[in-house]
């Protein structure tokens, strides 16, 4: 094995395997950007993240190749960064490949001058010539020889491509007069269904990926709007995802993506965000239809988290790899089912899976769900609830079976948004399914994230980091960092009424607009001003695989002045908003969660406080969950003992003029401004917040 370079110093899982590469790899760092200025070298910089299949194609065939590391060695700079860490530099570079080339992926490649401004890049490179795809060596050799030959054309075209990227960090000017209405919102649902796959669900065509945001967008406005027909699309979608390969059948929880149309083949990677946005959108769902499948598939997938993605807060992703094979721990041969399974339960799962000897992918199967169990009940005879506890039965012992193979590996940092996002998955998990385990992970990570990621000046928190691993947190915190946290507490302090939580909550938000608001475009930066040697400053405003951190941090805005009635950043979010509309009534494909904050501005809001004895509080607050309607927009709920009530009511408005009355609580109900008269009656406070 090669000595290790630089990044063996590095706490990035992603870095750390290319520490033994004899490419003479630098972080983003000082020395590595001093060192290419002072010798006047262009910089190959390389993205990935370490869960990425074809990153470690381009490693095994190239990195680790001794020719192709002396060409980079001698020629170039080599920089290594995992995208996961650095989701700023990514974002620049990815903007300059698909402005130069129409695509984009990872692994990313790109050549920089030494002052970062790209001139030329792509995505995965082979080692070997390939029908319209250069070998590796050839790209570099080439690249080289350019640099040297054509060292002033490069670099103009670079100062080009550079002005390209920052001016797409601008909203582009955009005409919209539209009125914020109804009818604004059925416009929206109607340009997203344009995209519906009517036969398999989901939107788009192959690689197919969830876009979580959009669907739970189009059920807030089939309950908002009385459209039930909005319904129909989320379930055809939602029952194609449960039953799909792109879903573990086993062991729960959510693929990165589908490769193919029907959701069956995945991209076998599991990233934390996926499954931290679904399981709200499945919840939804079972909450408004009353399905028990929707229920089951989100209990398994947080099961799947707190089983294999959690330790104190949870983890990044899951390789799609092991031992090399892409998808080898999840895939099965029809015989390799068969001697883990009796004479009774084989002929279930024979036909629940639709197990063929030729397979359904490159000669092996994965498994997904083919027939309902009435279907297989009805071939073989049997009763359906009798089926139902074998499948049951066999999806256990496959699973045991499976656990014994090697694992793909698991990247174990923690990553402040995706750590958010299961923050207030955990937490709706706990509202609706009632699992107190759910509530005591969500309690172990937020104490755990706010202490690890936690910038603090003695007790004061003064911003937080973006990633902890092996008890270093690193990099300043980005938008989504802070706005992901920020909504998971809210999520959190929802469901359990502990103060902490909305506490940290209302700190985070004034920090980050404090780091991140642009007043002058009323539009919030991605990256802060802590976030050195950038090619130009990010901007994130659009919603893809996750939320973009503009959308995140309206969102949070949003419902933190429903929730304490501070109107500090009212302003702030009116005009930034207003800003976007335009966008949104243009492009609602591209700003789903965006449509939902700003949905949730303009919805009637209804506050509902709660003061209780100390006698009256634990009943209160169990009362108060089992009525939690989570697709209801507009909706916020206060249950506070009476001391903390007044000691609380200048820090909260929502707080003000609320006391006990001679019963163990007093209820308070205000809608869209207007107040309805205390009543000790938790039923007829129901019926006045709109619940009954």
């Amino acid at each position: 094995m090669a000595q290790p370079n630089r990044l063996a110093r590095e706490t990035s899982p992603y870095l750390q395997q290319h520490a033994h590469n004899p490419v003479d790899w630098y972080p983003w760092c000082d020395e590595g950007l001093t060192k290419a200025k002072r010798d006047k070298k262009p910089i190959f910089l390389s993205i990935g993240y370490s869960a990425c299949h074809w990153c470690h194609v381009m490693e095994q065939e190239s990195f680790e190749d001794e020719e192709t590391a002396k060409l980079l060695n001698e020629n170039f700079i080599c920089i290594k960064v995992d995208r996961e860490e650095r989701p700023d530099i990514d974002h620049i570079y990815m903007t300059a490949v698909q402005a130069m080339t129409q695509a984009g992926g990872w692994p990313l490649s790109v050549f920089l001058t030494p002052e970062l401004q790209p001139f030329y890049g792509g995505t995965y490179f082979p080692k070997d010539d390939r029908p319209g795809l250069p070998s590796f060596k050839k790209i570099l050799t080439g690249v080289a020889g350019a640099w040297k030959a054509k060292n002033e054309e490069l670099r103009k075209s670079a100062q080009e491509l550079t002005a390209a990227v920052e001016n797409f960090q601008k909203l582009q000017p955009i005409q919209g007069s539209s009125a914020v209405d109804q009818a604004f919102f059925e416009r929206a649902a109607e340009q997203l269904l344009e995209h519906f796959d009517p036969e398999f669900g989901g939107l788009g065509t192959a690689p197919k990926f969830f876009r979580s945001t959009d669907f739970r967008f189009l059920l807030s406005q089939s309950v908002a709007n009385k459209q039930p027909e909005l319904m129909a699309p989320v379930e055809k979608t939602l029952s194609h995802w449960a039953n799909g390969g792109v879903y573990d059948q086993l062991g729960g929880g959510f693929h990165r993506y589908s490769t193919d149309r029907q959701w069956l083949v995945p991209h076998f990677e599991k990233m934390l965000y996926d499954n931290a946005l679904l399981v709200p959108l499945f919840l939804d769902a079972y909450q408004l239809t009353g399905n028990t499948e929707w229920a089951r598939i989100a209990r398994e997938t947080l099961d799947y988290l707190q089983r294999e993605m959690f330790d104190q807060a949870f983890f990044a992703t899951q390789d799609a790899d092991t031992d090399g094979e892409e998808g080898k721990f999840f895939v099965w041969t029809r015989s390799e089912v068969k001697e883990q399974l009796d004479d009774q339960l084989f002929p279930i799962a024979e036909r629940y899976f639709d197990l063929s000897e030729a397979g359904n992918w490159e000669g092996k199967i994965i498994l997904a769900r083919k027939a309902p169990l009435n279907d297989i009940a009805k071939q073989l005879g049997l009763d359906e609830s009798w089926v139902e506890d074998n499948v049951a039965t066999l999806r256990h012992r496959l699973f045991d079976a499976r656990s014994a193979r090697n694992r793909p590996h698991t990247d174990k940092k923690m990553l402040g948004s995706w750590n958010g996002m299961a923050l207030a998955a955990f937490a709706r998990g706990y509202a609706v399914l009632g699992n107190e385990t759910y509530r005591t992970s969500a309690e172990t990570a937020a104490t755990f994230l706010l202490d690890k990621l936690g910038q603090r000046d003695g007790t004061q928190l003064t911003g937080l980091w973006h990633t902890y691993k092996d008890q270093l947190a690193n990099i300043p915190g980005f938008l989504d960092d802070y706005a992901c946290l920020c909504d998971g507490l809210i999520s959190l302090f929802q469901v359990t009424f502990d103060l902490r939580w909305i506490d940290a909550a209302t700190q985070i938000a004034s920090l980050m607009v404090k780091k991140f608001w642009d007043p002058a475009s009323h539009g919030f930066y991605f990256s802060s001003l802590e976030h050195r040697d950038l090619l130009t400053r990010v901007r994130d405003s659009q919603d893809g695989a996750t939320p973009s951190g503009t959308s995140m941090a309206f969102t949070a805005l949003v419902r933190l002045a429903h929730t304490t009635g501070i109107t500090t950043h009212d302003h702030l979010i009116q005009t930034g908003l207003d800003t976007l509309v335009p966008y949104l009534e243009k492009h609602p494909q591209a700003f789903s969660q965006l449509l939902t904050a700003v949905f949730e501005w303009y919805q009637p809001h209804t506050q509902w406080v709660t003061i209780c004895s100390k006698a009256g509080i634990e009943a209160a607050m169990e009362q108060a969950r089992d009525r939690l309607p989570q697709h209801r927009a507009g909706l916020t709920r206060w249950v506070i003992e009476e001391g903390q009530a007044s000691r609380l009511a200048t820090v909260y408005p929502v707080l003000s003029k609320r006391t006990l009355g001679e019963g163990d609580c007093q209820h308070f109900v205000c809608r869209d401004f207007a107040c309805h008269q205390p009543t000790e009656d938790e039923a007829q406070a129901a019926k006045e917040a709109g619940l009954v």
